[in-house]
């Protein structure tokens, strides 16, 4: 008997056993959020107990027309300085950033209509790659006109965007299988049946695998890197494999199954009940290790004790709700039990969306983080720039080389963060609430709906708490701001017609792709 906080309904209300299922609503609760159910679900008795979790099953290869056909040898993973924007959020450690300059003076170029709820566009060989999730289609744009070249449909949604490497588009699907394409045409070259079997679930009104893979699969060191699974605690854990992206050979498999309730320090003035299980995310690199979450693992997929800076969520980088104890962090872990949400919120770069060049970190977030009634009420937002005494690698550092010299995180009570003390630079109210944001060389570009705030009396925010909700839920349309990377001052400012989708921004050749709303993709380039 111990703490199974990994599922759980809220403090005041709990669990309901019934129907012969364990019903656990959904809830505001953080305590665990790294580990525990997100959403209404219900669960049953565990079918059978696989030897070495859900790992021990075995996977199944099908081949398509373009198996073995030659391709492109190069690729803007292994070229990080090329103008392109080869997977989501540009590069392995998500940064969300770029080297080349967009310009403040822009104009539209395009908008094409895709249709349903889209990803972050994806800009590589001469063209858009971007997926409608609930539809499960991957499209390929024409990058200078929007004009459709092909599509192909998967058989699950496709949650985040699809990795380009070599010729090939790669993606995760909720069907349980990874997905290889050819990017010319969209022919299938190979698929890949990471669920350890055929079981489909029902999730927010469609069917898919107990099993789902994020579409944002992992390309490094000339491998890819994907996950099978939705949390370590349930139907065998989640599955991490390492894929020859050509071929689609399994090159390993790490079964992440913990059902040990509760470890951590459990006595003392420090103590705390934590829970090393997790949910599965979107996964992130450094050029040598793989994180999930704030699980870390080698080349080889090994789990690693030591822990390393990067950027994750508790909650998951794909989850666009905003909500008061959601953030993101540049870290290695974030505290549990009741107020620890909030103390690595203090200590490194966080905020609700971030990026970074590696030296400074950009972001929007909340001026204040803080358990209680105090910290509930501290709803003001801005933009801010960071400096932390140790920064991950520049996000042009190459993918393909391992990281070098890296100190080991200090320690803090929220767990081992980035080392040395977090200074602002620059700090801005702003009048959007940022759902994208991409730093573009030396200038941020902040995307979002507009904001209620101090400044309405000079016209930057709306004044009162109807017109706030109403801009918030995009009924208000979008807003595009190009702001001054060095001290947070608005260079140029530009109507959307919706807002963005969250993290629905990218920037290449000096141009700035946005998925909206509305189901539109458009591309605004320099006059």
């Amino acid at each position: 008997v111990g703490n199974n906080s990994w599922v759980r309904g809220d403090c005041q209300y709990g669990i309901l056993p019934c129907n012969g299922l364990l019903y656990a609503p959904s809830n505001s609760c953080a305590c665990f959020a790294k580990a525990k159910l997100q959403g209404f679900v219900a669960l049953a008795s565990q079918r059978q107990k696989a030897a070495g979790g859900a790992a021990a099953a075995a996977t199944v290869l099908e081949k398509g027309p373009a198996y073995g056909q030659p391709v492109n040898p190069q690729s803007a993973i292994r070229n990080p300085q090329s103008d392109e924007w080869p997977m989501y959020r540009h590069d392995v450690m998500r940064s969300g950033t770029i080297l080349s300059a967009v310009p403040a003076e822009l104009q539209a170029a395009w908008s094409t209509p895709v249709g349903g709820k889209l990803t972050q566009p994806i800009v590589a060989e001469g063209k858009v790659f971007l997926a409608s999730t609930d539809a499960h289609a991957v499209y390929a744009l024409a990058a200078d006109s929007g004009k459709r070249i092909w599509d192909y449909t998967a058989g699950g949604r496709i949650d985040s965007s699809p990795t380009i490497y070599k010729g090939l588009v790669l993606f995760g699907s909720a069907d349980g299988w990874v997905y290889c394409l050819r990017a010319a045409d969209g022919a299938l070259a190979w698929r890949l049946r990471a669920a350890p079997e055929e079981r489909l679930v029902g999730v927010y009104g469609q069917l898919e695998s107990a099993w789902p893979v994020h579409g944002a699969v992992l390309v490094q060191n000339d491998e890819v890197y994907a996950t099978a699974g939705r949390s370590s605690y349930i139907d065998g854990g989640i599955t991490l494999y390492r894929i020859k992206p050509a071929t689609g050979e399994v090159l390993s498999r790490t079964s992440i199954y913990d059902r040990d309730p509760v470890t951590g320090k459990q006595t003392g003035p420090e103590a705390h009940f934590d829970m090393e299980g997790t949910l599965s995310d979107v996964l992130t690199g450094d050029g040598d290790a793989v994180f999930m979450k704030h699980l870390c693992f080698d080349r080889q997929g090994k789990p690693l004790a030591e822990k390393k800076p990067h950027l994750f969520t508790p909650t998951g980088l794909l989850g666009e709700e905003w909500f008061i104890r959601s953030y993101w962090l540049v870290g290695t872990d974030v505290g549990v039990g009741w107020g620890g949400w909030a103390r690595a919120a203090n200590q490194v770069p966080a905020g609700r969306i971030l990026s970074f060049d590696g030296k400074q970190y950009y972001g929007y977030g909340k001026t204040q983080y803080a358990a209680g009634p105090v910290g509930h009420k501290a709803d003001t937002y801005q933009l801010f720039a960071q400096t932390v005494g140790e920064a991950p690698r520049a996000a042009a550092a190459d993918a393909a080389e391992p990281a070098k010299g890296r100190k080991g995180a200090g320690k803090g009570k929220g767990g081992g963060q980035a080392a040395g003390a977090r200074t602002d630079v620059w700090t801005e109210p702003f009048p959007v609430t940022v759902r994208a944001l991409v730093l573009a060389s030396d200038r941020l570009i902040a995307a979002g709906t507009p904001d209620v705030g101090e400044k309405a009396s000079e016209g930057l925010f709306f004044k009162n708490p109807a017109e706030a909700v109403d801009a918030f839920e995009g009924r208000k349309g979008g807003l595009l701001c190009i702001v001054s990377a060095t001290d947070g001052k608005t260079l140029a400012q530009y109507k959307l017609e919706q807002p963005p989708v969250f993290d629905g921004m990218s920037a290449a050749a000096g141009k700035v792709f946005i998925s909206l709303r509305n189901g539109n993709v458009i591309c605004m380039g320099g006059r």
